[in-house]
């Protein structure tokens, strides 16, 4: 027997989920942002925060697309067993990891010559 469930249907079903759930996150911080602006109480640093984290998320794509790329060329050198399913989200977790924790220190280093 078939199964009803596959992996397209996993796979939209995610792809839906993950964009109500983007878009519930960016109205509730529009909505605490301009309740914030009328009752005066915007703080100045919010700027530098959100800079800070499109360094973390421009370095954890690139750590993603460099494990991918690797996890690429580790299939095609080793072509004894059939590890794809393995390669690639090891070596993607991997190097998104350290794309994290030299994001980390590239945010240290700003704050360390910025004098915060």
């Amino acid at each position: 027997m078939e199964s009803f469930i596959g992996f397209n249907e996993i796979l939209a079903l995610l792809i839906i989920v993950s964009a109500i759930t983007i878009y519930f996150f960016h109205k509730a911080r529009h909505l605490e942002r301009m309740a914030q602006i009328e009752s005066g109480q915007l703080n100045e640093n919010q700027n530098s925060v959100r800079s800070y984290l499109d360094i973390k998320f421009g370095m954890l794509m690139i750590g993603l697309g460099l494990g991918m790329f690797v996890a690429w060329i580790w299939e095609r050198i080793d072509q004894s067993v059939n590890t794809e399913y393995v390669t690639y989200p090891a070596f993607m977790l991997f190097f998104g990891g350290i794309s994290l924790l030299l994001s980390y220190l590239v945010v240290k280093i700003i704050d360390i010559k910025s004098g915060n």
